[in-house]
């Protein structure tokens, strides 16, 4: 699902005495749903303190409506939450970005404006400017920020305080502040966030996303190794071996493994193989999506390596292992020769030498011959 059409998800819209104030984003946190908004789009019912929660009315863009129970919100930093009644089953979950953003980071958000008939994309452009440790500034398409009518900044655009800003490119959707003005009467294409973080404060159960550094999905892959180490990875293996288009290569790997290992830890070694060739092939797609410069430094050390003769005669196990073990640090030291310049660390570089590894013994090309082989 594309990052456009998760943001659509969590999208939402605030009614103050049935009339459109601004957008929200809306979300379910553990057992309860939560909104997060801009403060002064709700202000005009919050000041009335006695009973004002029958005044807001929160609608999501599939056109469910939701009531208010309870409110939590920061005057000085323009923001509230907002806690809700209604169903909980369509919403979706959200991260709270609590680090401090790089300049060159992309944002993405999803607004909506009083004069518009539809929400619309906003992209962040150039550099995010970090203005204090409450907001940040980010810059867009001067064309979004005004209206048939000839309006600009604030004037054009009333009703987007609040919608959401997230990371454009991210497995999750990490929430990294929400839009609350525009300044200079939009002229110079600037628009004001409040941090995220500042919510983490009002409420100690949301989920934080504690890197700063976006790490190109290498979360996600840990996270994926928990599951499947923990409920899923035998029957994932299973399922790739059982596979027709893998049962040969699955036939390749145990052959080898076998030359490796003693029976009682191949299935360990197996399982360990298969996980690393899937696990490689998602980042190997991630960077190959995101990361242009990495296409070139891969093939060329790829391209480099598969030149080598991987086919070699071993008399004994140790002999065996040495040997793979040597080629395994060899390519690694090609590989990392090659990508770090384009920015990958160690890591990603041992989860990408450990895909090919597998693929070679998956395909032949790594192999162990006994003296007595034809």
């Amino acid at each position: 699902m594309s990052q456009v059409n998760k943001i659509k998800d969590v999208m939402a819209f605030v009614f103050v005495d049935d009339e459109f104030k601004g957008c929200a984003v809306i979300f379910k946190n553990e057992n309860y749903i939560l909104v997060v908004t801009a403060y002064h789009v709700i202000s005009t019912a919050v000041s009335h303190m006695d009973n004002y929660f029958h005044r807001i009315k929160i609608k999501n863009e599939r056109g469910s409506i939701y009531s208010v129970s309870d409110c939590k919100f920061c005057a000085e930093k323009d923001i509230a939450i907002l806690y809700l009644i209604g169903n909980i089953n369509e919403l979706n979950t959200i991260v709270f970005f609590s680090g401090t953003l790089k300049p060159e980071t992309n944002l993405i958000s999803k607004v909506k404006s009083i004069t518009m008939s539809m929400p619309a994309i906003l992209y962040s452009q150039e550099q995010v400017e970090q203005h204090d440790d409450s907001c940040f500034i980010i810059n867009v398409s001067k064309d979004i920020l005004g209206d048939s009518s000839g309006n600009w900044g604030a004037n054009a655009m009333e009703g987007i305080s609040g919608a959401g800003v997230f990371l454009k490119t991210h497995q999750y959707l990490i929430l990294t502040g929400i839009i609350t003005s525009i300044p200079d009467e939009g002229m110079l294409a600037k628009v004001v966030c409040s941090n995220a973080n500042g919510f983490l404060s009002l409420e100690s159960s949301l989920k934080a996303y504690n890197d700063s550094e976006y790490n190109y999905g290498r979360d996600v892959i840990i996270d994926s190794v928990n599951i499947m180490r923990k409920e899923i990875l035998d029957s994932t293996i299973d399922e790739w071996e059982n596979d027709s288009k893998n049962i040969e290569y699955a036939n390749n790997i145990n052959r080898k493994l076998s030359v490796l290992h003693n029976k009682n830890k191949l299935d360990v070694v197996k399982g360990k193989v298969i996980r690393g060739l899937m696990i490689g092939d998602y980042l190997y797609g991630e960077r190959m999506r995101v990361t242009p410069e990495f296409e070139k430094g891969y093939s060329y050390a790829h391209s480099a390596f598969c030149d080598k003769d991987m086919t070699f005669y071993a008399t004994s196990r140790v002999e065996a292992n040495n040997r793979y073990h040597k080629i395994s640090d060899d390519y690694f030291t090609t590989l990392a020769g090659a990508l770090r310049p384009v920015g990958l660390s160690d890591d990603d570089i041992h989860m990408l030498c450990n895909r090919d590894i597998a693929f070679w013994l998956a395909n032949c090309d790594l192999d162990f011959m006994d003296e007595n082989d034809d």
